[in-house]
Formats: C-alpha cells, structure tokens, sequence
C-alpha cells in the first residue's frame, strides 16, 4: 500500500513538471518575433558575432578579429568575429567608420 503512494506521488510530480516546461515552451512561442532585432538593423555587432569589417563591431575599441587571415587580406576560410582591439584601435575606427 505504501509502494502504490510514495509511485503515485512521484508520478503526480513527475506530470507537474512537464505540465509546467509545456507552458512555459507555449508562451515563449506566443512572443511577437516583431520586437527582435536582426542584427542589420542594429547599428553594431556584439563581441563574438560574425563580422566583415571593424566598423560592424560595437565600442570604439573593438575589431573584426579574422583568426585565419592569410595573405593580408579580408580572405577568411573560417570567417571573422567581432573581438576586443588594442587602445590605437579606437583612434583608427574614429577616422574610419562614420557611426563610432
């Protein structure tokens, strides 16, 4: 008799907590995907998002870091991210990008 309780207790318990992930999956669907902005829309890319130039890159001081840039120029096989840059950095990004 005491089997049959402690099973139906941690069933019971069991369904609880998928009833509750299932709403919580629900209503983060129902959200408006209207609201989220795609990252041409916003005026700069965050650390660690792809890039193709420095001026992409929030912040004065960061860069579009290609790891893999051989032969100097924008060639990337494994593409570039927005990283933190060195202090002459934000010098150079004033002088070329207009929206620093």
């Amino acid at each position: 008799m005491k089997y049959r309780i402690f099973k139906m207790k941690y069933t019971l318990l069991f369904l609880s907590v998928i009833a509750l992930v299932h709403i919580f999956a629900v209503e983060a669907k129902d959200e408006p995907e209207s609201d989220a902005l795609v990252p041409q829309e916003r005026g700069c890319l965050d650390i660690g998002k792809t890039c193709k130039d420095d001026c992409e890159c929030c912040g004065c001081g960061n860069v579009c870091y290609c790891p893999f840039d051989w032969f100097g120029g924008k060639w990337q096989p494994f593409g570039c991210s927005c990283a933190y840059g060195l202090k002459y950095v934000c010098a150079h990004k004033q002088k070329k990008c207009p929206n620093v």
